[in-house]
């Protein structure tokens, strides 16, 4: 009796969770079968858009855009484990070169895209050469260094950069940090590096 128990119970959760899968979220505009979750669709287009895009998209696509707007379809790339959400390494070489990671940082942090920020940047044999594989690890909101909730070039890229080459100190925060910032001095921004951006840097 226990065991047909067990048999009911577990058929009755099957029939609910297929339920629950099967169901197709839509109106009178759209619909999203639930088959095409994490499987990725065909291009989505109107006489005004297209949106080459889905929920299965890993990362993700060229940008789309017009006069009037720019749309990244899919999802924003997470690291996710031991490794840091703040990455400085973008190229995946191992090193987190100032000439190569630090240059494509710095040049991302003010508005370049594309081959404008990969162009010479890259590290010969780093696994991640092109800008659609570069672009998913740069993560803005974790390079906010000083803590002003803006990723600024001027302030933030200028600190990475300097800190990227060796620099410590006053030498990083000099006209560098906007007063009243939480992070604004080296001491700060040095454990930052640290603790987010797995970084090692010297007090």
């Amino acid at each position: 009796m226990k065991s047909m128990l067990r048999s009911w119970t577990a058929a009755g959760a099957l029939a609910v969770s297929t339920a629950a899968l099967s169901a197709t979220p839509s109106s009178a505009n759209y619909a999203l079968p639930s088959s095409t979750i994490n499987s990725g669709v065909g291009d989505m287009a109107s006489a005004n858009y297209k949106a080459s895009s889905s929920l299965g998209d890993p990362f993700f696509a060229a940008p789309l855009g017009s006069a009037n707007y720019k749309i990244n379809p899919g999802f924003w790339g997470a690291v996710i484990g031991p490794l840091p959400l703040c990455l400085l390494d973008i190229d995946g070489d191992g090193n987190a070169d100032a000439l190569t990671d630090g240059l494509m940082l710095i040049r991302a942090m003010f508005g370049l895209t594309g081959t404008a920020v990969t162009n010479n940047a890259t590290a010969p044999t780093a696994p991640r050469q092109t800008w659609a594989e570069i672009q998913p690890y740069i993560h803005f909101a974790a390079l906010d260094l000083d803590g002003s909730g803006t990723t600024d070039a001027l302030t933030d890229g200028l600190m990475l950069i300097r800190a990227m080459f060796g620099l410590i100190g006053t030498s990083v925060t000099i006209n560098a940090v906007t007063p009243g910032v939480p992070r604004a001095d080296w001491t700060a921004i040095r454990g930052y590096l640290n603790t987010s951006c797995g970084a090692n840097y010297a007090p």
